[in-house]
C-alpha cells in the first residue's frame, strides 16, 4: 500500500478534509449552545431535561455521570421570581423618576440577578432556567455531611 503524503493528496481533497473538521467543530459548538440559556448564562429548559433523566436512572440505579456515587438524597430547589410580570408591564404607568425600574429591560436584569445569585451560591450544572422567571436546581447528595451542606445554602 502506497504511503499517503499531504503532498499526494489533491488541494481540493485537503480542503474538503478541512472544511469537514471546521463543520465537525462549529457542531460542536452549536449543541454546547443549544443547552445555555442567552439571557443567563445559565443551562436552559432543554439541558434541565437531560438532567432530570440522568437523575433518574440514577435514582433507578440504571446509570450515573461519570465517577457520580449513588446518591444518599436528591433535593429539588424550585425559584419564581413572583412580580416580573408588574415589573416587564406595570398596570399603572410608574413615575419619570421611577422608570427606570420597569419595562423589559429591567425584568431582563432582575431575571439576571436572580440566575447569577443562584451561579454563585450553587455548583455549575446544578441550577437551570427554566424559563420566564422560573429556576430549578436538582442537587444529589452523597452523604449526610454533603446534604446538611446543600441544605445550609438552601
Amino acid at each position: 500500500m502506497p504511503e499517503l503524503r499531504h503532498s499526494s493528496l489533491p488541494k481540493a481533497g485537503t480542503e474538503l478534509i478541512f472544511a469537514a473538521f471546521d463543520q465537525a467543530d462549529r457542531n460542536i459548538e452549536l449543541q454546547k449552545e443549544s443547552r445555555i440559556d442567552p439571557l443567563t448564562g445559565l443551562p436552559n429548559r432543554r439541558a434541565y431535561g437531560e438532567r432530570q433523566t440522568e437523575l433518574q436512572h440514577l435514582l433507578d440505579g440504571k446509570g450515573n455521570r461519570e465517577g457520580e456515587a449513588k446518591p444518599y438524597s436528591v433535593m429539588i430547589l424550585s425559584v419564581d421570581g413572583d412580580g416580573l410580570g408588574e415589573v416587564n408591564n406595570p398596570k399603572v404607568k410608574p413615575k419619570e423618576e421611577d422608570e427606570k425600574f420597569y419595562g423589559q429591560v429591567a425584568g431582563d436584569r432582575l431575571i439576571q440577578r436572580i440566575a447569577g445569585t443562584l451561579a454563585m451560591t450553587f455548583r455549575e450544572g446544578d441550577i437551570f432556567r427554566r424559563g420566564g422567571d422560573e429556576f430549578i436546581g436538582f442537587f444529589v447528595a452523597k452523604d449526610e455531611e454533603s446534604f446538611e451542606k446543600i441544605h445550609a445554602k438552601i
